[in-house]
Protein backbone atom coordinates (compact mmCIF):
# COMPACT_ATOMS: atom_id res chain seq x y z
CA UNK A 1 0.00 0.00 0.00
CA UNK A 2 2.80 2.56 0.24
CA UNK A 3 3.04 3.00 -3.40
CA UNK A 4 -0.49 3.44 -4.24
CA UNK A 5 -2.16 6.84 -4.05
CA UNK A 6 -6.08 5.76 -3.22
CA UNK A 7 -6.64 2.39 -1.27
CA UNK A 8 -10.49 1.77 -1.08
CA UNK A 9 -10.62 -0.78 2.27
CA UNK A 10 -13.01 -2.95 4.06
CA UNK A 11 -12.99 -5.30 7.26
CA UNK A 12 -9.78 -2.55 8.56
CA UNK A 13 -7.94 -3.91 11.85
CA UNK A 14 -10.17 -2.21 14.06
CA UNK A 15 -8.98 -1.83 18.24
CA UNK A 16 -11.76 0.03 21.10
CA UNK A 17 -13.88 1.45 17.80
CA UNK A 18 -11.01 2.95 15.97
CA UNK A 19 -9.20 2.15 12.83
CA UNK A 20 -5.82 0.77 13.76
CA UNK A 21 -2.43 0.19 12.05
CA UNK A 22 -3.13 2.30 8.57
CA UNK A 23 -1.19 5.39 10.30
CA UNK A 24 2.79 4.65 9.14
CA UNK A 25 1.17 4.19 5.47
CA UNK A 26 0.67 8.11 5.73
CA UNK A 27 -2.07 9.92 3.90
CA UNK A 28 -5.98 10.49 5.19
CA UNK A 29 -8.16 7.84 6.57
CA UNK A 30 -11.34 8.79 5.90
CA UNK A 31 -14.17 6.85 7.33
CA UNK A 32 -17.24 7.84 9.56
CA UNK A 33 -16.60 8.65 12.73
CA UNK A 34 -19.82 8.85 14.30
CA UNK A 35 -19.73 4.70 14.42
CA UNK A 36 -18.47 1.93 16.50
CA UNK A 37 -15.86 -0.59 14.83
CA UNK A 38 -16.23 1.20 10.50
CA UNK A 39 -16.18 -1.42 8.12
CA UNK A 40 -15.07 1.02 5.21
CA UNK A 41 -12.55 3.12 4.72
CA UNK A 42 -10.57 5.33 2.27
CA UNK A 43 -6.46 6.20 2.48
CA UNK A 44 -5.91 8.81 0.74
CA UNK A 45 -1.96 9.86 0.11
CA UNK A 46 -1.48 13.81 0.61
CA UNK A 47 -1.91 15.87 -2.50
CA UNK A 48 -5.35 15.26 -3.33
CA UNK A 49 -8.43 17.77 -3.04
CA UNK A 50 -10.51 16.09 -0.93
CA UNK A 51 -14.39 16.37 -0.18
CA UNK A 52 -15.65 14.00 2.14
CA UNK A 53 -19.52 12.65 1.28
CA UNK A 54 -20.50 12.74 4.89
CA UNK A 55 -24.50 12.37 4.05
CA UNK A 56 -22.66 8.89 2.25
CA UNK A 57 -20.58 7.74 5.17
CA UNK A 58 -21.80 4.77 7.74
CA UNK A 59 -20.14 1.70 9.24
CA UNK A 60 -20.18 0.23 5.98
CA UNK A 61 -19.71 2.92 3.57
CA UNK A 62 -17.45 5.93 3.06
CA UNK A 63 -17.35 7.90 -0.14
CA UNK A 64 -15.70 10.96 -1.17
CA UNK A 65 -15.20 13.20 -3.92
CA UNK A 66 -11.58 14.01 -5.31
CA UNK A 67 -10.04 16.31 -7.84
CA UNK A 68 -7.18 15.23 -9.74
CA UNK A 69 -4.54 17.63 -11.73
CA UNK A 70 -4.26 15.05 -14.51
CA UNK A 71 -4.92 15.92 -17.91
CA UNK A 72 -6.43 12.81 -19.25
CA UNK A 73 -9.25 11.27 -17.41
CA UNK A 74 -12.12 13.13 -15.23
CA UNK A 75 -11.10 15.62 -12.98
CA UNK A 76 -13.77 14.84 -10.45
CA UNK A 77 -14.13 11.22 -9.36
CA UNK A 78 -16.11 10.01 -6.21
CA UNK A 79 -14.80 6.95 -4.60
CA UNK A 80 -16.53 4.33 -2.74
CA UNK A 81 -15.18 1.56 -0.13
CA UNK A 82 -18.47 -0.52 0.66
CA UNK A 83 -18.90 -3.63 2.92
CA UNK A 84 -22.16 -5.90 2.38
CA UNK A 85 -22.09 -8.36 5.20
CA UNK A 86 -22.19 -11.47 4.58
CA UNK A 87 -24.98 -12.70 7.02
CA UNK A 88 -27.98 -10.63 5.81
CA UNK A 89 -30.50 -12.30 4.32
CA UNK A 90 -31.57 -10.89 1.36
CA UNK A 91 -29.84 -8.03 -1.15
CA UNK A 92 -31.13 -6.09 -3.61
CA UNK A 93 -28.60 -3.03 -2.61
CA UNK A 94 -28.09 -1.48 0.78
CA UNK A 95 -29.96 2.04 0.68
CA UNK A 96 -27.19 3.76 1.47
CA UNK A 97 -25.13 2.42 -1.65
CA UNK A 98 -27.95 3.20 -3.41
CA UNK A 99 -28.44 6.95 -3.24
CA UNK A 100 -24.24 7.16 -3.56
CA UNK A 101 -25.16 5.48 -6.77
CA UNK A 102 -28.12 7.73 -8.06
CA UNK A 103 -26.71 10.92 -6.49
CA UNK A 104 -23.64 10.30 -8.80
CA UNK A 105 -25.65 9.66 -12.06
CA UNK A 106 -27.55 13.02 -11.12
CA UNK A 107 -23.93 14.79 -11.17
CA UNK A 108 -22.86 13.75 -13.85
CA UNK A 109 -19.23 12.48 -11.67
CA UNK A 110 -17.78 9.39 -12.16
CA UNK A 111 -17.96 7.08 -9.45
CA UNK A 112 -15.52 3.69 -8.19
CA UNK A 113 -16.51 1.41 -6.06
CA UNK A 114 -14.82 -0.93 -4.16
CA UNK A 115 -16.58 -3.91 -2.63
CA UNK A 116 -16.22 -7.03 -0.39
CA UNK A 117 -19.39 -8.42 -1.54
CA UNK A 118 -19.71 -11.86 0.29
CA UNK A 119 -21.59 -12.44 -2.59
CA UNK A 120 -20.92 -14.96 -5.49
CA UNK A 121 -21.63 -14.98 -9.24
CA UNK A 122 -19.85 -15.70 -12.27
CA UNK A 123 -19.66 -12.50 -13.85
CA UNK A 124 -17.26 -11.20 -11.41
CA UNK A 125 -15.46 -14.54 -11.23
CA UNK A 126 -16.78 -16.40 -8.69
CA UNK A 127 -17.04 -20.16 -8.85
CA UNK A 128 -21.07 -19.95 -8.74
CA UNK A 129 -24.24 -17.75 -8.24
CA UNK A 130 -25.78 -17.32 -5.13
CA UNK A 131 -29.20 -15.60 -4.70
CA UNK A 132 -27.47 -12.45 -3.61
CA UNK A 133 -24.89 -12.82 -5.51
CA UNK A 134 -28.07 -12.46 -8.25
CA UNK A 135 -29.80 -9.45 -7.00
CA UNK A 136 -26.53 -7.59 -6.63
CA UNK A 137 -25.67 -8.57 -10.34
CA UNK A 138 -29.29 -7.27 -11.24
CA UNK A 139 -28.86 -4.14 -9.53
CA UNK A 140 -25.52 -3.21 -11.22
CA UNK A 141 -26.89 -4.10 -14.66
CA UNK A 142 -30.20 -2.34 -14.47
CA UNK A 143 -28.24 0.87 -12.90
CA UNK A 144 -25.79 1.28 -15.76
CA UNK A 145 -22.66 -0.01 -13.89
CA UNK A 146 -19.94 -1.63 -14.97
CA UNK A 147 -18.27 -4.47 -13.05
CA UNK A 148 -14.30 -4.22 -13.55
CA UNK A 149 -13.20 -7.27 -12.65
CA UNK A 150 -10.62 -9.36 -14.70
CA UNK A 151 -10.68 -12.72 -15.16
CA UNK A 152 -11.69 -15.31 -12.08
CA UNK A 153 -8.42 -15.11 -9.57
CA UNK A 154 -9.43 -15.09 -6.24
CA UNK A 155 -8.65 -11.99 -4.24
CA UNK A 156 -10.53 -13.98 -1.15
CA UNK A 157 -7.65 -16.92 0.29
CA UNK A 158 -7.80 -18.45 2.99
CA UNK A 159 -6.47 -22.27 3.81
CA UNK A 160 -9.38 -24.20 2.61
CA UNK A 161 -11.06 -21.14 0.72
CA UNK A 162 -10.53 -19.23 -2.30
CA UNK A 163 -13.07 -17.47 -3.73
CA UNK A 164 -13.69 -14.15 -6.00
CA UNK A 165 -15.98 -11.47 -3.18
CA UNK A 166 -14.35 -8.74 -4.08
CA UNK A 167 -15.25 -6.70 -7.11
CA UNK A 168 -14.55 -2.69 -8.49
CA UNK A 169 -17.76 -1.17 -10.12
CA UNK A 170 -18.34 2.13 -11.84
CA UNK A 171 -20.64 3.98 -13.82
CA UNK A 172 -20.36 3.66 -17.42
CA UNK A 173 -17.54 4.44 -19.23
CA UNK A 174 -15.64 4.97 -15.98
CA UNK A 175 -13.97 2.26 -16.49
CA UNK A 176 -12.21 3.17 -19.56
CA UNK A 177 -9.73 5.14 -16.72
CA UNK A 178 -9.20 1.62 -15.23
CA UNK A 179 -5.73 -0.06 -16.62
CA UNK A 180 -4.15 -3.21 -15.68
CA UNK A 181 -6.49 -4.56 -13.33
CA UNK A 182 -5.29 -7.52 -11.20
CA UNK A 183 -5.16 -9.12 -7.84
CA UNK A 184 -1.91 -9.11 -7.02
CA UNK A 185 0.93 -11.61 -4.87
CA UNK A 186 1.31 -9.31 -2.48
CA UNK A 187 1.19 -10.37 0.80
CA UNK A 188 -1.50 -8.37 3.04
CA UNK A 189 -1.56 -10.00 6.76
CA UNK A 190 -5.19 -10.48 5.54
CA UNK A 191 -7.85 -13.02 3.84
CA UNK A 192 -7.97 -10.44 1.41
CA UNK A 193 -5.38 -9.50 -1.35
CA UNK A 194 -5.11 -6.21 -2.81
CA UNK A 195 -6.71 -5.64 -6.23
Amino acid sequence: MKNCDVALIQEPWTYKGAIRGLKEVGGELIYSRSTQNPRACILIKKGFQILLLTHHCSRDLTAVKIKTSSGRGPREITLGSAYLPYNEVELICPEELDRLVIGCWAEGTHLFIGCDVNLHHTSWGSTNINNRGESLFKYIMVNGLDIMNRGNRPAFVTSNKQEVIDIIIATFHAGNYIKDWHVTEIVSCSDHRYI
